[in-house]
This record gives C-alpha cells, structure tokens and sequence, in this order.
C-alpha cells in the first residue's frame, strides 16, 4: 500500500457480485458499514480498504488485521482476505501469525483438520441441542393447542348448520352472497368442481380406445444414461451437437476427525 502515487489508484466500485449477495452499496466486511476500495491498476488488485466507521473492529483489533495480513501473503486479494477473516474467530490461547495461516507440513496441515473437527464436533452439538429443545417446545405447545382446537372443532359442529341456515335467510333476496358481522363474515363461495380419477390406467386406455388422445398428456425426456453412451460411441452425431459431456474430474475433500476418547 505505501509508495503508491495518486495517478496509481483511484476510487474502485465494486460488482454487487463480488460480494456473493445482493447490496446496495459496498460494506465493511466486519461492521457491515459503507467502506471505500481502492484499486491498485498495476497490480489489478484490491489494496487498501477504508471504513467510515470509527468503531470498526478491523481498524481496532489488530489481531484481525494480522490475519488479513496474512490471508492476503497467501495470494489473497486484500477484498476476500477481510471476507474470511471477518468469519474467522481468534482465540486468546492461540496468537495470530502469518506462520498459523500456512500449510506448510504435516504439523499445520493438522491443525488445520483438528480445527476443523472442533467446530464440526460442536456444531453437530448445538444441532442436537437444539433439535431437543424443538421436540419440548413442541410437546410444549400440543399441549396448549389441542384444548384450543377441541373448542374450535366444537363450536364449528355446534353451531355450523345454524350459522349456515341463518346466513342463507339474511342474504335471502340480495345481490350480496355473505353477511359482515363485527367479529367476522359469514358467507359463501363457489368451489369450482374437481375431477376425481378413480383408475387412471384405465381411464388411459380407454380415452386412446376412443381415440381421444388429446385428453392424455405425455412427458418426454432424454434418458441421460443411454445419451451419454451413445454420444460417447457417436461423437459426430447430429445429436451431439445439442448435449454437452463434461470431464470427470478429482474433487478434493477434507475430512476433519475427531479422536475417540480411550
């Protein structure tokens, strides 16, 4: 950031997109308020971050501009950089070094996993803590409901017919098909009629019997499987230039593991 001149840089706006969500204007990664990018046009890259805000933890904890630091020596642009390091949680037994933020052998490649298995191990709790407490507070509040409803199905079944044939008499004569009360309406409606198929295979069969074959609806799709082997056995197929095989490739996987206790 030092040494750069002012025709060097200049106010940067950035995609919405960068973001990976929709905003209207740029925020701080850490304070969510309004920040200012610069741009470094000779590097092409994001080299200075500056927040409005007087408060922000970025400008106040220098722990967390040590791993912006050091996210951003590890190829980082300093944008994505603060992004991460705005997820990050420093621990207090655990001093932030650009060493820490490196693998480099067995030892940092570990510790990156057993990190990983902590707050995997813990997030599995609070997800199984919190499914519990659903299950109470949902036991919790049947118990609370069901009375309620047995008041609702009754005062329904009661007094329906009798609302019924006391509507239809009010509204007897009017243009208006419902009756507005202070505590609610009471009215009707027109359903529109349903279509019940009772056997539709055989409905099928006899709607083609009678050649009717407008009232049967037929979806068509590929079968991916046979396309794809036969695309791969006929690469200059007309057919093959509408679909599209992509490569196989490696998919790197990282799977933390905590140690069982012995």
């Amino acid at each position: 950031m030092e040494g750069k001149t002012q025709e060097q840089t200049k106010p940067f706006t950035i995609n919405k997109a960068y973001f990976g969500e929709e905003l209207a204007e740029p925020v701080c990664p850490f304070c969510r308020e309004p920040f200012t990018l610069r741009f470094d046009l000779t590097a092409q890259r994001i080299n200075d971050l500056v927040c409005t805000n007087t408060e922000c933890p970025y400008a106040l904890n220098e722990n967390l501009r040590l791993t912006v630091d050091a996210l951003v020596e590890q190829g980082r642009d300093l944008l994505q950089a603060a992004q991460l390091a705005a997820h990050y949680t420093i621990e207090p037994d655990e001093p932030v070094t650009r060493e820490r933020f490196a693998v480099t052998d067995e030892s940092s490649a570990n510790w990156v996993l057993r990190k990983l298995a902590y707050y995997k191990a813990k997030r599995e709790r609070m997800v199984e803590l919190a499914r519990h407490e659903h299950e109470v507070i949902e036991a919790r509040a049947l118990k609370i409901i069901e009375p309620l409803d047995r008041q609702i199905f009754f005062f329904e079944q009661a007094f329906g017919d009798q609302l019924r044939a006391w509507t239809e008499a009010a509204i007897q004569g009017q243009k208006t098909r419902s009756v507005q009360l202070l505590h609610g309406t009471l009215g009707f409606r027109h359903k529109p009629g349903k279509l019940n198929i009772l056997d539709e295979r055989a409905a099928i069969l006899k709607a083609e019997e009678l050649g009717l074959a407008d009232l049967i609806r037929v979806r068509k799709e590929l079968n991916r499987t046979a396309t794809k082997r036969f695309v791969l056995d006929e690469p200059d197929s007309l057919l093959a230039e509408l679909v599209k095989i992509e490569a196989g490739e490696d998919v790197f996987y990282i799977k933390a593991e905590q140690p069982e206790a012995r």
